[in-house]
């Protein structure tokens, strides 16, 4: 399993981009003193292109300080069956076209104490992987990305600076421009664009601004 690379080409970090005025959010809500903060960490399972691929089943196994979500497809992956559930593991499978175009095929969150700084060390991956001939072929076909959700400058933790980058970033992100892992970690609200590109809005920074004033507890 890859758990630190990845390989994406230069175009696909070009987001659907809406604009949104620089102020703050946060004047807009109160803060709940019921919410528990939790980190979200979101895994993004990646293709290379014409990697081949017309079946896959893999595992995701967690540990008991960790909540999960069943994974969710992106449109690469429209041309077949997909399903994923969670019974104290993820499975998810996936049997139709082979995937041609390279990019993020589904994306898996986590839910965990603050204190954790890295999902890997509380998960474990299997996976069964098939090409159009139904030959087994490298489990690394399918790699993955551990994002902490709304840390859009990367610096570990989720606070108002990022909500202030991301804001600067949809004005204009030439002139404010975000890391690949800034750019997934900035799309909160889990959405892509028929390419299979993150989609990066006003709606994400309205929702970083809500979990950082703890009116939500997780992404």
């Amino acid at each position: 399993m890859k758990s630190n690379t990845l390989i994406r080409p230069s175009e696909f970090i070009s987001p659907r981009i809406k604009s949104v005025s620089a102020v703050s959010f946060c004047s807009m809500f109160t803060a709940s003193a019921d919410t528990t903060q939790l980190k979200t960490f979101r895994i993004f399972h990646e293709v290379t292109a014409n990697s081949d691929i017309a079946f896959f089943d893999y595992t995701i196994n967690y540990s008991s300080i960790v909540t999960a979500t069943p994974s969710i497809k992106t449109i690469l992956l429209d041309n077949g069956y997909f399903t994923s559930s969670n019974n104290g593991k993820v499975q998810t499978t996936y049997m139709g076209s082979p995937i041609s175009t390279n990019g993020i095929i589904a994306t898996t969150d986590f839910y965990t104490p603050m204190s954790v700084t890295s999902i890997f060390n509380e998960i474990s991956y299997n996976a069964t992987i098939r090409n159009s001939n139904n030959n087994n072929i490298d489990p690394n076909s399918i790699t993955m990305t551990s994002v902490l959700m709304g840390d859009v400058n990367q610096d570990g933790v989720v606070d108002t600076t990022d909500v202030s980058d991301l804001n600067k970033y949809i004005m204009s992100h030439t002139q404010f421009p975000l890391s690949e892992k800034g750019i997934l970690a900035a799309n909160v609200i889990n959405d892509y664009d028929n390419d299979g590109n993150p989609k990066i809005e006003s709606k994400d920074a309205f929702a970083i601004t809500k979990y950082c004033l703890g009116v939500i507890e997780h992404f």
